[in-house]
């Protein structure tokens, strides 16, 4: 199987396919904020993010051809608060510190 450009697309087996800019390929996915509340009456701010965000590649065993084709799917993701974010920084970078000096220290022995 050879794919070779053309001026005006690409040629597979003969046949010829257009360039079409990803700029004309609309999203396949959206975003919506949403709250969550739990069993116990607790709000979380969260995202839904759903559509064809997804590829799968099939092949034929009788033909060996491989078939690409899009997957829909959806998920739910909480959202950090900027105080809970600032917090956990603070702490990375605590951490960070402690085991630079906890090399040092090991160096220096």
């Amino acid at each position: 199987m050879i794919i070779r450009p053309l001026t005006e697309g690409y040629c597979l087996q003969g046949v010829k396919y257009p360039t079409i800019s990803r700029y004309h390929i609309p999203p396949g996915g959206v975003e919506v904020d949403i709250n969550v509340i739990d069993a116990f009456n607790n709000h979380f701010d969260a995202v839904f993010i759903a559509g064809n965000l997804g590829m799968e590649v099939s092949t034929r065993e009788d033909t060996k051809e491989s078939h690409v084709r899009s997957v829909a799917v959806w998920c739910v993701a909480l959202r950090e608060d900027k105080e809970v974010r600032k917090d956990r920084t603070h702490r990375e970078k605590l951490a960070a510190l402690v085991a630079y000096q906890e090399l040092l220290d090991r160096q220096s022995n």
